[in-house]
């Protein structure tokens, strides 16, 4: 007796890394690829070649790349990679220093 166990395709955010010309993949993913899509299509993405793309690596989405109007802050970038930023101002001060 065979199961049809279907898998559940999961989606992520690639973004272009032009001086190593080649995609990396973002903390950005989900099994709902439209809800992805519209991710993908906010200002967070703006200034940045990205793709999207399934289990297999196969490119699903890529939207074009729309102009940013202002420089990128620290910020913008961890945002856009989907890693937290953990109080940035202290970020290199060593527990030391409360001496």
């Amino acid at each position: 007796m065979s199961q049809n166990v279907r898998h559940r395709m999961t989606y992520r955010i690639q973004t272009f890394y032009p001086d190593a010309g080649l995609f990396m993949n973002t903390n950005h993913e989900s099994d709902d690829l439209e809800d992805l899509k519209s991710f993908a299509r906010t200002d967070t993405f703006r200034g940045f070649r990205i793709r999207i793309v399934d289990d297999a690596d196969r490119v699903v989405f890529e939207p074009p790349v729309r102009e940013r109007e202002q420089d990128l802050s620290v910020s913008d970038i961890a945002t856009m990679l989907g890693v937290p930023i953990v109080d940035p101002p202290n970020f290199l001060r060593s527990d030391d220093d409360d001496a």
